[in-house]
C-alpha cells in the first residue's frame, strides 16, 4: 500500500515537473515576424509622386498578432492619397488583428515633394503576440528619399511648334519665289533669241 501511495505521488510530482518545464519552455519562446518598408521611387524629380508602403506579415508557426503600423512623411512633403489609414497630425496609422494563416497588412501613402534636397520617410511598428503585452516589439524604420530639380532645356534647345511651322511656311515660299524667278529669266531669254533671229 505504501508502495503504491509513493508511486503516485512519485508521478504526481513528475506530472508538476513536466508542466512547469513546459510553461516555461512557452514562456521563453520568442515569436518573429517579417517587416518591410519599400518605396517605389526613392531618387525622384520635384513634380513626381513619391509612394510609400510599410507591411507586416505574421508567420504560419505564430498565435494571432496585434499590431500597429505608422507612416511619418517628412516635412517639405504633401500628401496626396493615402490607403488603410487613419490620419492624425501629419501621422498615417492603422491597428490589425492578424492570424497566422491570413498573412501579412499593409498601409500605403502617396506624397508629392514642394522642395529639394534629402528627405527621410519615417516608419513604425509595434506589434504583440496573443496576450503578451508584456514581451511587445517596436520597431522604428527608415526610408531615405532624394529629390532633385528637372533639368531645364536652354532656350537654344528648346522647340517652339508655332515657329517649326513659321519656318516651313517660309522655306515654301522661298522655293515658290526661285520657281518664278526661273520661269521669268528662261522667258526673258526666250523673247531675246525669237527678236534676234527676226532680224
Amino acid at each position: 500500500m505504501k508502495n503504491k501511495i509513493i508511486l503516485i505521488l512519485l508521478s504526481f510530482s513528475i506530472f508538476v515537473l513536466v508542466s512547469i518545464i513546459g510553461a516555461s519552455a512557452d514562456d521563453n519562446v520568442k515569436y518573429s515576424s517579417s517587416i518591410n518598408f519599400y518605396g517605389e521611387k526613392t531618387d525622384v524629380y520635384m513634380g513626381e509622386e513619391i509612394i510609400a508602403r510599410l507591411s507586416i506579415v505574421n508567420l504560419v508557426s505564430n498565435p494571432k498578432m496585434y499590431a500597429q503600423i505608422i507612416i511619418l512623411p517628412s516635412s517639405g512633403m504633401s500628401v496626396t492619397s493615402a490607403e488603410f489609414t487613419k490620419t492624425s497630425a501629419g501621422q498615417f496609422a492603422a491597428n490589425f488583428e492578424i492570424g497566422p494563416e491570413e498573412g501579412g497588412r499593409n498601409i500605403l501613402i502617396i506624397m508629392r515633394p514642394n522642395q529639394v534636397g534629402e528627405f527621410n520617410i519615417k516608419g513604425r511598428v509595434v506589434y504583440y503576440f496573443g496576450e503578451d503585452k508584456e514581451n511587445m516589439q517596436d520597431y522604428a524604420l527608415d526610408l531615405p528619399v532624394t529629390v532633385r530639380r528637372p533639368t531645364v532645356l536652354t532656350d537654344s534647345k528648346i522647340k517652339d511648334p508655332q515657329q517649326d511651322e513659321v519656318k516651313k511656311g517660309m522655306m515654301g515660299f522661298e522655293i515658290i519665289l526661285i520657281g518664278v524667278g526661273m520661269i521669268a529669266i528662261i522667258l526673258v531669254i526666250s523673247v531675246i533669241m525669237i527678236y534676234m533671229l527676226k532680224r
